[in-house]
């Protein structure tokens, strides 16, 4: 079983530190459109600059890349440049925020601690950058709870494209139709585990209808073993009756 980090284990960052962080570059750069909603037009640009990353042949891009482009692409649709070092700026805040607050959603450790025992070898996947990574897998000890733990920058290659999920599948010697891939974008998670092969679980927190009709989904971590191993489940619990 594979798992995204970040909105699927993992908490979404909260909002309030992203905002304070697009606050200091607008106030770096003079930004004066005061009615604006800043972290609404970052949320936008980022959808729609991940989906362009998506249908390109791009293969490989660094996560301080892409959120550097997200903000560069902003401000300058509102007519304003943003020089290197305020983007680089940004981008250490983000990761330093990241690293600080990220936190696992509440039923993160059961659910890895449950299906490890049930003897499923578990892996994390990531389109995240490795100075952002490390410190979270050390911070929460990930090692504990999983068999792998694989980043974009590491594999070369970022969801959807194929080359990390076949990774993710040698970390640990399985092959991809073995292989549960639990994530929250429908793009990059759903659809890129389901070309290798793989069969996605769609992690819906919101409860919006997914893009996949034939695709299982969740709103909470929790509900795994209601779609992958009832009848293990129930065989354990008998025998621990026994």
């Amino acid at each position: 079983m594979r798992f995204d980090l970040g909105d699927t284990l993992f908490e979404p960052l909260n909002s309030k530190f992203i905002k304070k962080n697009l606050e200091d570059v607008a106030h770096t750069v003079n930004f004066n459109n005061g009615t604006l909603e800043l972290l609404s037009e970052f949320r936008i640009t980022r959808n729609r600059i991940e989906h362009e990353l998506s249908a390109s042949n791009l293969t490989f891009y660094l996560h301080r890349e892409f959120i550097g482009k997200v903000l560069v692409s902003m401000f300058e649709s509102f007519g304003y440049s943003i020089e290197v070092k305020v983007v680089e700026q940004f981008c250490d805040a983000q990761r330093d925020a990241v690293i600080a607050n990220l936190r696992p959603r509440k039923d993160c450790v059961t659910t890895l601690e449950r299906f490890r025992a049930l003897g499923y070898k578990l892996a994390i996947v990531s389109n995240i950058d490795d100075e952002w990574l490390e410190p979270i897998k050390e911070h929460w000890n990930l090692d504990r709870f999983v068999d792998g733990v694989l980043s974009s920058e590491e594999a070369r290659s970022c969801k959807p494209d194929s080359s990390i999920f076949f990774q993710a599948c040698r970390m640990i010697d399985v092959h991809p139709q073995q292989v549960i891939f639990v994530g929250d974008s429908a793009v990059n998670d759903v659809a890129g585990s389901r070309n290798v092969g793989m069969n996605p679980i769609w992690f819906d927190a919101g409860g919006t209808k997914p893009g996949h009709e034939s695709t299982p989904s969740i709103t909470e971590l929790s509900e795994l073993e209601d779609i992958i191993a009832p009848e293990a489940i129930r065989r354990e619990m008998r025998f621990s009756d026994n």
